[in-house]
């Protein structure tokens, strides 16, 4: 399965998902010490590769995210580091667990017109009307 042309696939072989185009994954640590251990191979690995993911370390868990090219799509680049990070994680006998991935988007609807406020009228249609002197 490939997703608008990227390598959608093989991140999914790997134990890793794509969320908003970027390979991401949980691996369930247990511990914070655990986790810091897996945050410091992973650190490695990406000194080695100049692959930098994004990484959020918790006391129960550590998310990882690749992010993808300057295209937008998800390419070998971001794919094998998922890999070498798999096998870290499995390395360190720690769990991978996709499924407990979340991504939340959050949008605020906050337009105003300046025509509204250039009339002396109030902007928020739920204001009453008022004019200024």
């Amino acid at each position: 399965m490939r997703e608008r042309g990227g390598h959608t696939g093989a991140v999914h072989h790997v134990d890793w998902r794509v969320v908003r185009n970027d390979a991401s994954t949980l691996f369930r640590t247990g511990s914070f010490v655990e986790g810091l251990a897996l945050v410091d191979a992973i650190g490695g690995l990406a000194d080695a590769a100049n692959h930098h993911p994004d990484v959020d370390l918790r006391s129960d868990g550590v998310t990882v995210r690749l992010r993808s090219g300057g295209d937008g799509r998800l390419n070998e680049r971001g794919v094998a580091p998922a890999r070498q990070i798999s096998t870290a994680a499995r390395e360190l006998g720690v769990p991978i667990d996709p499924a407990g991935l979340q991504s939340i988007q959050v949008a605020i609807d906050a337009w105003s017109s300046p025509m509204c406020c250039r009339s002396g009228a109030p902007c928020s249609a739920t204001s009453r009307s008022t004019k200024r002197t």
